[in-house]
């Protein structure tokens, strides 16, 4: 379980840096389809780097051997226990564990509901094959969306010009394969459907993805004019899939004010490399286990012994704390392995007064007995107890335990073949911590935009008339009291959004400053992983 909650911890810090540089130094810049690459890096790198470790091998002298009574000293009395633990149903991590599969199982039903719902939708329909994509007609009343190479629409709810603006678009979408993208950001949201994080870059990728589409189509498209009307016309319709790429999925403002923007200088591309430094310091502070070997040689030369138990009953007691030093572990360690016992301790670390504040213990032996600690913290450890105990009837027990002492569980075999690891202690420096972010206003929200009548190619008097009579009740929507306090709230957020203008200029400030003492953190870094 505690593994599983630094892994969680990890994951979530580096999707947080992908986050942050993507909202604060590259959401607004024209790079769209490198923001795309780089999106999907990050959910890569959140995933894969907290997983992956390197060793770093120090060689060191070896001990003179210990005695063969393996019996550690203790001020504290001994704690034994002879039967194994209680199980537990209702712990904290099985009801945790309870949680997340429930809430999993949800959004794993919700996701094979939208893809029935598709399927219903594209099955029923006409569809139309051309240059490799499928065009298929609806009758329901939902947003055009693609899926793959289906380009899916209503014919009737647009003109003929609104019409191929919208398929321009679902093409490059169809094109550039974007379904694949929402569904890798989708499942990535159904495993950790928990963390708020995951979901907002969910909403990064889809957004950007629009930008590419519009990006595309605006130049194979007959008006830019007509396009963005296309942008404003189009709204939230009765039916959406999330699995697919729909021409109304991000802020209909935003898409406008990128479409209007100046391409971006090359010369901003260093962005993207904003994230190294700091990828470079996690695998260097967190993933890097140092461990030290034993040198075998003619002068300091560990004698093996052969061990045998005189009878059934037998017991072996070891036990570490915070004062235990890194001679003690390699001493113990030497000895256990002449008992059939492979003893590792790595990622030590202590405090200034030389005290171990963080360890991990792993122990096993050739019969598949394995036991695991991992203790990390601010305060030295408490004591860490290995007992091995078996009775006259050859039963044994195998455990390890931060009790003072616990029943342990191993055979007699020998495995003189293991060789011995440790790690040294290494004291690395803090990192700076990065600014916090300004948070920007939420925009207003678009109600249903009226769709203006079209007007008769002919001088018949009874049909202008109901032209008439329908622009009248189209003026009266778009002066209602909804489209006033929609242009309300959006001159609104144009001046707020002006306003957050010079909180981002602090903000960049203080990352310049953030950045220099990261460089001089990375350089300290270097010069301790250089010795």
């Amino acid at each position: 379980m505690e593994n599983i909650i630094i892994y969680l911890v990890k994951s979530s810090a580096l999707l947080l840096l992908f986050l942050v540089a993507y909202n604060f130094l590259l959401k607004n810049e024209t790079f769209f389809t490198t923001n795309r690459w780089f999106l999907m890096f990050g959910i890569l790198c959140s995933s894969l780097l907290p997983i992956l470790s390197f060793q770093k091998v120090v060689w060191i002298d070896a001990v003179p051997e210990m005695s063969n009574v393996i019996k550690a000293e203790s001020s504290s009395a001994a704690l034994a226990i002879t039967g194994p633990p209680e199980m537990i149903l209702y712990s904290f991590e099985n009801i945790l564990a309870g949680i997340y599969l429930v809430g999993l199982g949800v959004f794993i039903i919700q996701l094979l509901l939208e893809f029935y719902s598709l399927h219903r939708i594209t099955n029923k329909s006409k569809k139309v094959k051309s240059n490799g994509f499928v065009f298929i007609e609806v009758e329901d009343s939902i947003s055009p969306f693609s899926f793959f190479n289906n380009i899916v629409y209503n014919p009737t709810l647009f003109q003929e010009e609104e019409l191929a603006n919208i398929i321009e678009h679902e093409k490059v979408h169809a094109a550039q394969a974007h379904s694949f993208d929402v569904l890798f950001a989708k499942s990535y949201c159904i495993l950790f459907w928990w963390n708020p994080l995951v979901w907002s870059y969910k909403k990064a990728i889809i957004q950007n993805l629009e930008f590419i589409a519009d990006q595309n189509a605006i130049i194979q498209v007959r008006n830019k004019k007509s396009y963005l009307k296309t942008l404003l016309k189009i709204t939230t319709a009765n039916q959406q899939l999330a699995i697919s790429n729909q021409f109304y999925q991000s802020l209909i403002k935003k898409r406008i004010v990128m479409l209007n923007s100046n391409q971006s200088q090359k010369s901003k591309s260093w962005k993207y490399f904003v994230v190294l430094p700091v990828l470079v310091f996690f695998m260097l502070s967190y993933q890097v286990e140092v461990v030290a070997q034993v040198k075998e040689s003619k002068n300091n030369h560990i004698q093996k012994e052969s061990v045998s138990w005189p009878n059934a009953n037998y017991e072996i007691d070891l036990q570490w704390n915070k004062d235990t030093k890194d001679a003690q572990f390699i001493n113990d360690a030497k000895t256990l392995e002449k008992l059939g016992i492979f003893l590792k301790v790595s990622k030590i670390k202590r405090n200034k007064n030389g005290e171990i504040t963080r360890i991990k213990v792993v122990i096993k032996d050739n019969a598949g007995h394995k036991e695991t600690k991992h203790i990390s913290g601010r305060e030295p450890i408490n004591p860490i107890s290995f007992t091995k105990k078996a009775n006259a009837a050859g039963v044994i027990s195998f455990n390890l335990s931060e009790r003072e002492t616990l029943i342990s569980n191993l055979t007699d075999k020998h495995q003189n073949d293991k060789s011995v690891t440790l790690e040294m202690a290494i004291e690395y420096p803090e990192p700076p911590m990065p600014p916090t972010p300004p948070t920007y206003p939420e925009p207003p929200i678009a109600p249903e935009f009226p769709v203006a009548p079209t007007a008769p190619n002919n001088n018949d008097k009874k049909a202008w008339r109901d032209f008439e009579n329908k622009m009248k009740k189209f003026e009266e929507k778009m002066n209602s009291k909804e489209m006033k306090k929609f242009n309300l709230d959006t001159q609104k957020h144009a001046i707020d959004m002006a306003a957050m203008e010079v909180e981002s200029a602090d903000f960049k400030k203080i990352m310049v400053e953030f950045e220099k003492k990261m460089l001089a953190f990375e350089k300290e870094m270097k010069s301790i992983t250089d010795k």
